[in-house]
């Protein structure tokens, strides 16, 4: 800063000095003389400001010499603290953040002398200018003014000794500091094992089996472990002393701020969840909230890292994450997986890599915390007469894989990926707590905002939590680690994997799966706003974009992965064959499938008559369509066949139909008197529509009655069947009571006498 304000003000001090001088042309009624001493005075102006910035620089080369000064010392510190544990990856981690940063802080001190160089430069030439600026004095000049020469002199003298020395400084404390950044590079750069591969061997080097004899041949932890752990318990202590106050004050703050924020966020609901869920859902709340304060004070209070504290922290936000899960998640997992134990784990693997226990002695203690764990889980199911054995052989089973790695030795190892493992349920967890803490039912909640917190901010919850286990673990392993670790590759022939795309890949999925799902809550919402004719295009529109995204995704992963879309065009080419001759009806039912989703001639909900068969479209798939009959059976036709024969769409316009109810009445009735009663039957049933309206036909005379059509338009072809029978029953009622008779099939026969015929009844009238 001081660099840019002395440089900015010595070109001003420039300008300044090119307008004095070009507005120095003497006036008309201006002498030489007058004209001189305004030159005079302008100089004395600019001649302060130069005093000041001397000063200025004055304490700035002191305190420059000082910053220099205490890098030299922070390196000579740093070197000695990297070779006291040059094979623990933690001391090396904070090894080369400590080199970078007195690497950036050198490169900065250099940049400032560099810019002050140039600025005494500056300063150096106006004061050499001092002579041809004024130029010879003319006679005349009062005594007042023949003083500030003489003194502008004097000063122009003392400043010009004065900014040579400073210059002198600058050019030397430059050297300085370009040899201190040099000599680092150059050490850093000699030093050709990086952190990955300190964490590589500290994990996988050179490790002896439990039940071999190397393993117990040597002590466990020596002198010289407990020596150099008691000199860091020391200088941390020492540390923690001299920044208490700012420790606490920030903790409190940070604690008070987090307590605060659980007024904004309703975990349960209160109305349904009873006093001692709630109470303990408050408790582990304020654990997370202690447990994130207590780290994020830990890593502003200590820059330098404070790895044992931090993994204490941790331990106390993912001990209180797991816990809210049990409680407020309907997750069977998170409920029955053993929060404390996963936590205990957690804190004794990060504590075991932090201080740098040998070998062997990790080895042994992790096996030994696993043996008690799994001990104590029997002993407790045991006493319960076997009513949880079944959840400790699994709580064992999980245990067993860490169990076998470190009774090969591999105790360090086991560590880590008992880390990752607790960490892989801390995200399950903490994304779980998040959706739940969403759907709480409130009096305010609606359905378009709950869908679209399912769709949008669960999404941001996980990657949350994704966010936060990273970060730990960039924190932990030192960001040059994962670095390294995300462009390992596996090569097949001449093509490369690399670990970073497929995690893009993973991110683009996770991204891609949620969009489809926030526009799929979203055109719900606005289609429950449409005409129900129209609703149905609501399907076709979802599907036609999940298949449009999903098939972007695929060209972009396969863009990222590096795969040729020449070589698809070719497999295309190769399977054209076999669409050609075994395919056709599975491209044909594609095709139609299209055809059925942008023409909309057929969408989901639609009643339809296909075959002589009435049923409902359920959903329309790429290759068949799912209909309901009104049975409840489930057909799938393929799309072809509602291609290319002939459907009857009985709401593609609009989900109304008109019926018709033939009513027959005895003749000699009323027949207007019938036409009024039948429309007042149908005006009065709710699901008859008033427009049209519903009108009477007399259709004909009957043999045995006079015919009349009820013709109506039901609002809904799903009220069709109920609204007939009702106006059927309803017409009953009202024909009885207004007296009119419904016909009934009747029929008269009259027997006529023929002569041969009365003949033959007479002989046998004589007979009997």
């Amino acid at each position: 800063m001081h660099n840019q304000r002395t440089t900015s003000k010595g070109i001003i001090t420039y300008i300044f000095l090119l307008l004095a001088c070009l507005f120095s042309t003497p006036a008309l009624s201006e002498t030489p003389t007058d004209s001189y001493q305004r030159k005079v005075e302008s100089y004395a102006v600019l001649l302060a400001e130069e005093e000041i910035a001397v000063e200025q620089t004055k304490g700035f080369l002191k305190t420059t010499t000082e910053n220099i000064s205490d890098l030299l010392n922070r390196y000579q510190k740093a070197l000695a603290t990297g070779g006291a544990s040059s094979t623990s990856p933690i001391s090396r981690k904070h090894f080369e953040a400590a080199i970078a940063d007195i690497l950036e802080q050198g490169n900065t001190l250099s940049d400032q002398l560099q810019d002050s160089l140039r600025e005494a430069d500056l300063r150096s030439d106006f004061l050499q200018s001092f002579s041809s600026v004024l130029g010879a004095s003319p006679s005349g000049l009062s005594q007042e003014t023949s003083d500030l020469l003489r003194d502008i002199t004097k000063k122009v003298s003392r400043l010009i000794t004065e900014t040579e020395t400073q210059t002198a400084k600058v050019k030397s404390l430059d050297r300085q500091a370009q040899r201190l950044v040099q000599r680092m590079e150059r050490a850093h750069r000699n030093d050709k094992q990086s952190l990955y591969d300190t964490w590589i061997q500290y994990l996988l080097v050179g490790k002896t089996p439990v039940f071999t004899s190397g393993f117990w041949d040597k002590p466990l932890p020596d002198n010289r472990w407990f020596n150099l752990k008691k000199t860091e318990i020391i200088a941390g202590l020492t540390t923690l002393t001299a920044n208490a106050l700012k420790f606490v004050v920030l903790f409190l703050t940070l604690a008070a701020i987090g307590t605060a924020a659980k007024r904004l966020v309703q975990l349960v609901p209160d109305k349904k969840t009873d006093d001692f869920t709630r109470n303990k859902v408050s408790l582990y709340f304020t654990i997370v909230v202690v447990g994130l304060s207590l780290y994020l004070t830990a890593n502003i209070v200590f820059p330098a890292g404070n790895d044992s504290l931090s993994a204490l922290a941790a331990s106390l936000f993912l001990f209180g994450t797991l816990k809210l899960s049990k409680y407020i998640c309907n997750d069977s997992f998170l409920s029955n997986s053993g929060h404390t134990r996963i936590s205990f784990l957690f804190l004794i693997s990060t504590q075991l890599l932090v201080h740098h226990l040998p070998s062997r002695s990790v080895t042994l203690i992790f096996i030994l915390i696993v043996l008690a764990l799994w001990g104590s889980d029997t002993l407790r199911a045991w006493r319960n007469k076997g009513l949880h054995l079944k959840k400790t052989a699994m709580r064992g089973g999980s245990l067993a894989p860490l169990f076998i790695i470190s009774f090969f030795g591999y105790g360090r190892l086991t560590c880590m990926l008992t880390i990752i493992w607790c960490l892989g349920i801390f995200i399950r967890a903490f994304g779980s707590v998040w959706s739940q803490s969403l759907f709480v039912e409130t009096d305010k909640s609606s359905k378009l905002q709950k869908g679209l917190a399912k769709s949008l901010l669960v999404p941001l919850g996980w990657a949350i939590a994704f966010g936060i286990s990273y970060l730990w673990l960039v924190d932990f392993l030192g960001e040059n680690t994962l670095s390294t670790i995300v462009q390992l590759k596996a090569s097949i022939g001449t093509y490369s994997l690399y670990l970073n795309d497929v995690i893009i890949l993973v991110v683009l999925f996770f991204l891609t799966y949620n969009c489809i799902a926030a526009f799929k809550v979203s055109i719900d919402h606005v289609g429950s706003k449409w005409q129900k004719a129209k609703r149905g295009a609501v399907p076709s529109i979802q599907t036609l974009v999940t298949y449009a995204t999903w098939s972007f995704f695929t060209l972009l992963a396969l863009r990222i992965l590096g795969v040729s879309l020449t070589s698809i065009t070719v497999i295309a080419g190769g399977l054209s064959v076999g669409i050609g001759f075994g395919l056709q009806n599975v491209v044909n039912n594609f095709i139609s499938g299209l055809i059925l989703l942008f023409g909309r001639s057929i969408q989901q909900g639609d009643v339809i008559e296909v075959g002589g068969m009435w049923c409902t479209v359920k959903k329309i798939n790429i290759r068949t369509t799912l209909v309901e009959t009104f049975e409840s059976a489930v057909i799938m036709i393929p799309n072809s066949d509602l291609v290319t024969t002939q459907v009857t769409n009985w709401t593609k316009n609009n989900p109304t139909l008109r019926r018709d109810i033939l009513v027959g009445v005895a003749y000699g009735s009323d027949t207007k008197k019938v036409a009024k009663t039948l429309l007042v039957v149908a005006e009065t049933h709710p699901h008859v529509l008033k427009k049209p309206e519903p009108f009477i036909l007399f259709n004909d005379f009957g043999a045995s009655s006079l015919d009349f059509i009820l013709r109506v338009w039901v609002d809904d072809i799903d009220h069709t069947i109920r609204t007939t029978s009702e106006l059927r029953f309803a017409i009953d009622d009202a024909f009885r009571e207004a007296g009119i008779e419904i016909a009934f099939p009747q029929m008269d026969v009259h027997f006529k006498t023929a002569p041969a015929f009365a003949g033959h009844m007479k002989f046998m009238g004589d007979k009997n």
